[in-house]
């Protein structure tokens, strides 16, 4: 009996161990998404810059600059939720504590206003013709309401686990 619950402790600390291990490549590949998004966002306003000196699209360049920064700015803030909830899991305790559904929600509502946001700037940036940008955009920005919508609902699932555990600690 004693050799089935050495393995079992054995696997649950290797799991642990992996658990963290993902969490500290979650969080640094949200650092990158991150930075590449910012180094994007440069990119557009070095675009609509150069427009303006040169006096040419000028419109287009500015409703492309809108259309990406709404799109590229809602993936940050969404990654920097999720970058905490990465950096709080990574401690190793349970992660069914409240103030990680908070941060799921958190995420789930960037995305929604990012994509209802975006929603609301399609007119705008759909009335010069930037084409296949605006098409991209806007499927983002469908993309970005549906996966925050199964993101809130993840999030109501995961604070209804943390009562439940919070019911399953007391009973103990």
């Amino acid at each position: 009996m004693k050799k089935a619950v050495d393995v079992n402790k054995r696997t649950l600390e290797m799991e642990k161990e992996n658990f963290i291990q993902a969490c500290k490549i979650f969080q640094s590949c949200s650092l990158v998404l991150k930075i590449f998004c910012a180094v994007l966002i440069a990119g557009l306003f070095a675009l609509v810059i150069l427009a303006l000196v040169n006096g040419k699209e000028q419109k287009t360049a500015l409703a492309l600059f809108v259309g990406g920064f709404i799109f590229l700015e809602t993936i940050i803030v969404s990654m920097n939720f999720i970058s905490d909830i990465a950096k709080k899991l990574k401690d190793g305790e349970t992660p069914f504590r409240y103030d990680i559904g908070d941060k799921i929600k958190g995420a789930g509502l960037s995305l929604c206003s990012g994509g209802f946001l975006g929603f609301l700037a399609t007119p705008f940036t759909s009335a010069y013709d930037i084409g296949l940008f605006t098409v991209t955009f806007f499927v983002g920005y469908c993309g970005f309401c549906i996966v925050g919508a199964v993101v809130i609902m993840f999030a109501y699932i995961f604070n209804y686990g943390c009562k439940l555990q919070q019911e399953s600690d007391e009973t103990v």
